[in-house]
């Protein structure tokens, strides 16, 4: 998909009309430097990359909110945008020289329900929005691989973004990052295994970490000796008990007294699992409520972009950012509180049951004591009952730590499984980074004469790993840009050949510190693929040179200033 224009509207009206064409697409900010306080950041070149975001499903509050202290840094803006009904229109085209299909995306910025998706007149939820534009631009139905999540390496309006080339989203773990990469090579493995895979490993990691609790004080093959001890040490107790000589009478009420050991000893173990269970409740929670305030301000940036990514909408302030993750956890904490209390009114029933079979056994234990004077019984039959108890207790954890290693070992044996199908995709995964690297390197090797290449790795579980070589050179900011440029558009490069569906362009910003001579170059390049590659850019960087001025004259699709600013207000 290419785009073709984005529309501004404001009270109904037309403000602003881009329209986009192949090649390079510049957002110039034609602020001239004077040495005073006029400064290109806030006339709306990069406003546009925002709104063609949030029309490809972002939140939107970047256009109007401080990304450093998630305030209000304009309100203005937002009393702008709301008071006004304005709205984006965004047009997709198959191709731009000959279009098949066309997709037309409309989206306000009011609230509830007067907001707006909309794609060819049809409205839809922001979900469901979203859904159709993973189908039509990726072909993709996979819930796993989310749509934010795969547009993001094409919109890179940011800095986290515009110097990471592969790893451009933060907090996703390698086995999401492998699904996403290989994914967007064009490799896929049966419908819903990339996905299977992620929801596995983090099953796995669930039961590694509750195996670890149940471990802590012992491990499986203590608690196997431990059981084993008490176990012979009933069987000697129980043998002490058979050297009374006890008449008919005597000899049935043991039995019984037997009998209400056996029973001790079950209700013992149900009531062990069950206050087991409870005390793992309070301790989830207890995390659950930990991890609701334990996390840095310095990181706020960071959460808020991983929440956009994730399809979440992040509050203005640290409060609400705070209350935001604090009504993540809500759900699971009111869950797990919600089994408290039939666990409790479970517990004490168990407790009262288990009271009454012990006092009934003590009434037996003191009746033969009276017949037979048995002080030597009683004290057997006190610490009988207490190995029994242990027993039990025992047992019940010993039987949760060997289901959690049968859980676990089953996933990993998936897991493995679907790691054989991904091992038979090596060879394609070779020949697909031979073919983007003779575009990926050939274009860096013009930038900077030096071939960056992509290649990979597997981490310490085995998952694929996508990486940046070079052969001996540091890279610095400018260059990091560069090499991102290059990298993004040897990607469509890549997916034109292969037919891909994917994007057919890409957005930069914040390339300031990019040298004019790469400029120039990445200028070029963008006009040798059949893609967009849409820049915003400070006039001045290309006004001292005349070939930056044609350039400018040439590719230009919007100029913006301090007095003709992008919403003009």
């Amino acid at each position: 998909m290419f785009l073709d224009r984005l529309v501004i509207y404001k009270d109904d009206k037309v403000l602003r009309r881009i329209n986009f064409h192949k090649g390079l697409n510049l957002i110039v900010d034609n602020t001239p430097f004077t040495g005073g306080n006029e400064s290109g950041n806030n006339v709306g070149k990069t406003t546009v990359l925002r709104l063609i975001d949030y029309c490809l499903g972002s939140e939107g509050k970047d256009i109007y909110t401080d990304r450093e202290f998630k305030k209000d840094k304009q309100s203005v803006i937002k009393k702008f945008l709301v008071n006004h009904n304005v709205y984006v229109e965004l047009t997709l085209v198959d191709n731009l020289d000959s279009p098949r299909n066309n997709y037309t995306l409309e989206r306000n910025f009011l609230a509830r329900n007067l907001k707006f998706n909309v794609i060819d007149n049809h409205k839809m939820s922001a979900d469901l929005y979203k859904k159709t534009l993973n189908q039509i631009i990726f072909n993709n139905n996979s819930p796993r691989l989310s749509f934010r999540n795969l547009i993001a390496k094409f919109i890179r309006n940011d800095s986290f973004r515009m110097s990471n080339t592969l790893r451009y989203l933060q907090y996703m773990s390698n086995s999401e990052y492998e699904a996403y990469h290989l994914f967007l090579l064009g490799l896929k493995l049966e419908d819903g295994m990339f996905e299977e895979k992620i929801i596995l490993e983090k099953e796995v990691t669930r039961e590694e970490n509750l195996i670890e609790r149940l471990e802590e004080s012992f491990t499986e093959e203590d608690l196997e000796q431990k059981y084993s001890i008490i176990q012979r040490d009933i069987k000697e107790l129980e043998g002490h008990k058979e050297r009374f000589n006890l008449n008919p009478d005597e000899k049935y009420d043991l039995e019984r007294l037997n009998e209400l050991k056996v029973q001790v000893a079950n209700k013992s173990q149900v009531l062990g699992n069950a206050k087991l269970d409870l005390s793992l409740i309070y301790d989830s929670i207890e995390e659950l409520k930990d991890g609701a305030v334990d996390f840095d301000i310095s990181d706020l940036e960071a959460i808020y972009k991983n929440a956009v990514n994730l399809n979440i909408g992040v509050s203005k302030k640290f409060k609400e950012v705070v209350e935001f993750h604090n009504q993540m956890l809500g759900n699971k904490i009111a869950f797990a509180e919600k089994r408290i209390q039939p666990l409790k009114v479970k517990i004490n029933n168990l407790s009262h049951s288990l009271t009454d079979l012990v006092e009934e056994e003590e009434v037996l234990s003191d009746k033969l004591n009276i017949v037979l004077s048995l002080e030597e019984y009683e004290e057997i039959l006190s610490i009988l009952n207490n190995k029994y108890e242990q027993k039990g207790e025992l047992e019940g954890r010993l039987e949760q730590i060997k289901e959690l290693k049968a859980s676990k070992e089953h996933k990993e044996g998936r897991i493995e499984e679907i790691r054989g199908f991904i091992e038979k995709l090596e060879d394609d995964l070779k020949n697909s980074i031979k073919q983007f690297n003779e575009y990926f390197s050939s274009y860096s090797r013009s930038l900077y004469d030096e071939d960056f290449f992509l290649s990979y790795d597997r981490d310490k579980a085995e998952n694929i790993k996508l990486e940046i070589r070079h052969m001996d050179m540091q890279v610095g900011g400018g260059m990091k840009k560069g090499q991102i440029a290059a990298f993004d558009l040897a990607y469509i490069k890549y997916c034109d050949k292969k037919g891909i569906k994917a994007p057919r362009f890409v957005l930069h910003d914040s390339t300031e510190d990019v040298h004019i001579n790469q400029l120039m170059s990445i200028a070029n390049l963008a006009e040798q693929v059949n893609g967009q590659y849409i820049l915003s850019v400070l006039n001045d960087k290309f006004s001292k040179y005349s070939v930056g001025e044609k350039l400018i004259k040439d590719k230009k699709v919007i100029e913006l200033s301090q007095q003709d600013k992008l919403l003009r207000f």
